[in-house]
């Protein structure tokens, strides 16, 4: 397990509780290329979509920025995860400078 899904699986609980129960349909605006917690999601029951333009490909996913993605219908929720860390790659963070918001 990467560092990365490390971190995606420590929030998981925090970023599930306020959802509604599935099958609900939820959007993750700025999922990454490794799909946020769209795979997360799905597993358990929800329609959801990851949004970012470095989303992984796939239909699950739109590789596009927020601002520029048109919703086919509403969502129930909307999950966006603002984190910052000085990695080498530039992206990426960790659970102390982490921000969750999720919106029913």
């Amino acid at each position: 397990m990467t560092p990365d899904e490390r971190w995606l699986a420590a929030l998981w609980p925090s970023v599930r509780a306020p959802l509604p129960a599935p099958p609900a349909r939820v959007l993750e605006i700025g999922c990454g290329p490794l799909g946020g917690f769209v795979p997360m999601l799905r597993d358990g029951g929800y329609e959801a979509t990851g949004i970012d333009p470095e989303a992984p490909e796939g239909n699950d996913f739109r590789r596009v920025g927020f601002e520029d993605y048109l919703p086919s219908r509403p969502a129930d929720a909307i999950i966006r995860i603002a984190a910052w860390s000085p990695r080498p790659s530039g992206r990426g963070g960790n659970a102390a400078s982490s921000r969750m918001s999720a919106y029913p």
